[in-house]
């Protein structure tokens, strides 16, 4: 059974006040007798000794970073009134450092895909130029979310992990309790069951991601516009210019995951409510399965049977990887070429290429090992020849970058990029 940290201090002073009493004993008894036996004793006890200070001093570290802090109970209301739902159980806040900030975005990740999948992940998007080599994504993820941040809700403790920069009087940092109190209550209504966690693409990961975190972030800023109207905070909103040249200077595949809740899935919502006259409850009970209901901005597919950005494929036998990226991937992949502008256009007008990833009807990623061959491929379908067409020729020209150059290939509405690797050792 794992103790908490104030009785496993509490324990650990005890064995350290029971070591040293010893210790003392045992020392003593050394005026009388002095053999090698008793000199082993010794120094193993101090041994320990200087092991339970040690502890003791980071269960003490913790228990002053982690104490609990009572949220307003006017906070959890404004979010269950705007939800229209109730938390199911407390939802605590603690104050932490910005490792332990970073380190619950980390696991969150791991937690879903494991932390071999993160690794496979990593290795399939620098080889086929998704993302630029010599990159850690699952530290840049969490890099993106936490630079700047004031709170994250830790999923696998039910917990608002506060920052320490965290003040209660400024308006954005009670704004953004008010954001991941809303992605709580959310998540804690309807959560995923162990057969949806297993069968989640990445394409209904970030879907999923978008939806949670968007709808979340109009609550945020609904109560933003009603404090700041009402005039509840004195202190003014100061930029961290920091965090901000900090998240500039990560990947567009980094940036772009990042921002994809706040920019699309909120509009996502907030359009859907705007052109339906009936949206809750039954988008909580069917959320988006794929990105490209969010840029469709269309209500989701209620017959889970009939998405085909569904299901994870399970992995073959030689498959270290088997999944499907979808339309939010497509887009970041081809941002890194610019603005997409039509070169042969006129009056310089955009191609259709600004819009060719919700073309994208379907795709698979897989990392396939042969004996020392591993072969990653990126499978894309599109509605017509000339959207993969187009894809084609922007994906060929995305293969000339790195230097381990990935083959570009189609063939009719289908493109595929792949990379072989083989490894000699």
């Amino acid at each position: 059974m794992k103790l908490p940290p104030s009785t496993l201090l509490a324990t650990l002073i005890a064995i350290a006040s029971v070591a040293g009493a010893v210790l003392y004993t045992q020392k003593a008894a050394k005026l009388t007798s002095s053999s090698p036996e008793l000199i082993q004793k010794i120094a193993a006890l101090q041994k320990q000794i200087d092991i339970l200070k040690g502890e003791n001093e980071t269960l003490t570290k913790l228990q002053v970073n982690g104490a609990e802090i009572t949220l307003p109970i006017v906070h959890y209301k404004f979010v269950e009134k705007n939800l229209g739902l109730t938390f199911p159980k407390h939802v605590k806040a603690r104050r932490v450092d910005n490792e332990l900030l970073a380190e619950s975005v980390r696991y969150r990740y791991t937690q879903q895909f494991g932390m071999n999948g993160m690794e496979m992940r990593k290795y399939a998007f620098e080889n086929l130029g998704i993302m630029p080599p010599n990159q850690h994504l699952l530290n840049q993820l969490a890099i993106a979310e936490t630079a700047g941040a004031v709170a994250i809700y830790d999923s696998s403790a039910n917990e608002i992990l506060l920052s320490p920069e965290f003040d209660d009087e400024n308006l954005l940092h009670t704004t953004s309790i008010i954001k991941h109190l809303s992605i709580a209550l959310l998540e804690l209504n309807f959560p995923l069951s162990d057969d949806q966690k297993t069968n989640l693409t990445d394409d209904g990961y970030y879907a999923r991601e978008a939806f949670i975190k968007g709808r979340a972030s109009s609550i945020a800023q609904r109560y933003r516009n009603i404090t700041a109207f009402k005039g509840g905070h004195t202190k003014q909103f100061k930029p961290n210019e920091e965090a901000k040249e900090t998240f500039n200077s990560l990947p567009i595949l980094i940036r772009g995951l990042a921002t994809f809740p706040a920019i699309h899935g909120k509009t996502y919502i907030e359009d859907i409510m705007l052109n339906n006259s009936s949206v809750f409850p039954e988008l909580y009970q069917h959320m988006p399965r794929s990105t490209a209901t969010i840029f469709a901005k269309k209500m989701p597919l209620t017959d889970p049977t009939t998405d085909p950005q569904k299901l994870r494929k399970p992995l073959a036998e030689n498959q270290n990887l088997s999944t499907q990226l979808g339309q939010i991937f497509t887009i970041l992949y081809l941002r890194q070429l610019g603005p997409l502008n039509d070169k042969n256009g006129t009056n310089g007008t955009k191609s259709n290429t600004t819009e060719l990833h919700k073309k994208l009807t379907s795709d698979h990623l897989t990392i396939t090992q042969r004996q020392k061959e591993y072969t990653t491929t990126w499978e894309t379908n599109w509605e017509t020849e000339a959207d993969a067409q187009a894809f084609y020729k922007l994906a060929t020209e995305l293969s000339t970058i790195p230097e381990r150059k990935p083959s570009v290939n189609r063939l009719g509405n289908q493109v595929i990029i792949a990379f072989i690797d083989i490894h000699n050792s």
